[in-house]
């Protein structure tokens, strides 16, 4: 599984990352903390708090946002967005 991370500034792409995690897309909000929290860890920034509609978003639409209100610290980006990328198949030839 892929996860690409990008914090905004104001309307522009400041950072961005991709990690590759091993195993099946998790379902609880603990292991998706973990995997946030690396994430923000990659681009050296706290951790945002991690909520019901996140999880939701993530299960769901395989992407969610966070604003600075999911912060416990200020913060220098406007937006975290975190989107879970298909995964790649090899087509057949």
């Amino acid at each position: 599984m892929k996860i690409w991370a990008q914090l905004y500034i104001e309307h522009k792409v400041a950072k961005d990352i991709i990690i590759e995690f091993t195993g099946k897309r998790p379902r609880n909000k603990e292991t998706w903390r973990q995997i946030i929290g690396e994430l923000c860890d990659a681009l050296n920034q706290i951790h945002p708090v991690m909520l019901n509609k996140h999880i939701n978003q993530l299960t769901r639409l395989s992407r969610t946002s966070f604003i600075a209100a999911d912060f416990l610290e200020p913060t220098e980006f406007t937006k975290l967005e975190v989107q879970i990328l298909p995964d790649e198949t090899k087509a057949d030839i």
